[in-house]
C-alpha cells in the first residue's frame, strides 16, 4: 500500500532484488555458516537465504535450500539435501572466479615471456652452428 501511495512499486517501477533481504547479526555463530554438517547451521543458512548454484544446472541460476527441497518433491527423500550439499555458494563461486582470473593472467604473462625468449634462443643456436 505504501509503495503504491508513493508511486514506487517493487517489481513494477524498478527490478525486484535478486538476493534475499539483508539480515544483520551481532552473534558470532551467525557469521560462520560454512559448516554444512551441523544441522543448526544448515537451518540458519536456509533462513538467511543463502543461494547456491548446482554444478550440473546449465542455467547457472542460484537457488535457496528451500528451492532445492521444493524441486525434490516426488523424488527420493534425500534428493533435495544431496543437491544442496553438491551445490556451491555464490560467494565461493565469485572467489574461485577471481582466483582463476589471477592464475590465467599469470600464465599469460609467463607465456608472453617465453615467447620473447624463443627468438633469442633460436638466434643463439643458429650462431653456434
Amino acid at each position: 500500500e505504501e509503495m503504491v501511495r508513493v508511486g514506487c512499486v517493487v517489481g513494477k517501477d524498478y527490478p525486484t532484488p535478486l538476493l534475499s533481504p539483508l539480515q544483520l547479526s551481532t552473534k558470532a555463530e551467525d557469521w560462520n555458516v560454512g559448516d554444512a554438517d551441523d544441522p543448526a547451521v544448515s537451518r540458519r543458512v536456509a533462513r538467511s537465504g543463502e543461494h547456491r548454484v548446482h554444478p550440473y544446472d546449465i542455467s547457472g541460476r542460484s537457488y535457496t535450500q528451500r528451492e532445492f527441497l521444493d524441486y525434490a518433491i516426488g523424488k527420493s527423500e534425500d534428493y533435495g539435501e544431496s543437491a544442496w550439499a553438491e551445490s556451491i555458494s555464490v560467494p565461493d563461486i565469485q572467489k574461485k572466479f577471481v582466483e582463476l582470473e589471477a592464475r590465467i593472467k599469470a600464465q599469460e604473462q609467463e607465456l608472453l615471456a617465453l615467447r620473447r625468449e624463443q627468438p633469442k634462443q633460436q638466434m643463439q643456436e643458429a650462431l653456434a652452428s
